[in-house]
């Protein structure tokens, strides 16, 4: 019998920010945390469509700007992302 715990991840993502960029590792963990909360605030964006889809996928987000952004700003971009994401989904899983 399988159960939900059972089943694969359809969604695996990873985040890594640029070492070149930011030297320190306490500032790289800050938006590291920051992404992947805004990311968990959003998944449902794209996830669900792979759910009904049965697809899995797996992307990693990298942080290159040099910039610090706000939780907001962080936010619109990662909800930009996931809707381009989800519709790329679509154009190439039609079904």
């Amino acid at each position: 019998m399988v159960t939900e715990q059972d089943k694969p991840f359809t969604l695996k993502v990873g985040f890594s920010v640029s070492k070149r960029i930011f030297r320190s590792a306490v500032d790289r963990n800050f938006f590291k945390r920051r992404m992947r909360e805004c990311f968990r605030l959003n998944k449902n964006t794209i996830y669900e469509k792979l759910a009904s889809k049965n697809i899995e996928l797996s992307f990693m987000l990298i942080y290159v700007g040099n910039e610090t952004l706000d939780f907001k700003e962080f936010e619109i971009k990662i909800k930009q992302l996931l809707i381009r994401l989800s519709e790329k989904v679509s154009e190439f899983y039609p079904n």
